[in-house]
């Protein structure tokens, strides 16, 4: 899948597709930035050294 967006996103950046571009752009982002704040909430939950704020 992630092969077929990256050439989708190639292809869109070739045809000067803008609203293709941004909109797998956003997608993407969205996910990495999801995995990241999961990542960060997971971390705080199972490593007691870790220390919310406000806590």
């Amino acid at each position: 899948m992630l092969g077929e967006l990256g050439q989708e996103l190639l292809l869109a950046f070739l045809d000067a597709d803008q609203n293709t571009a941004a909109g797998i752009l956003v997608c993407v982002t969205t996910v990495i930035i999801a995995a990241n704040f999961l990542a960060d909430v997971l971390m705080a939950v199972l490593d007691p050294r870790v220390r919310l704020k406000g806590r």
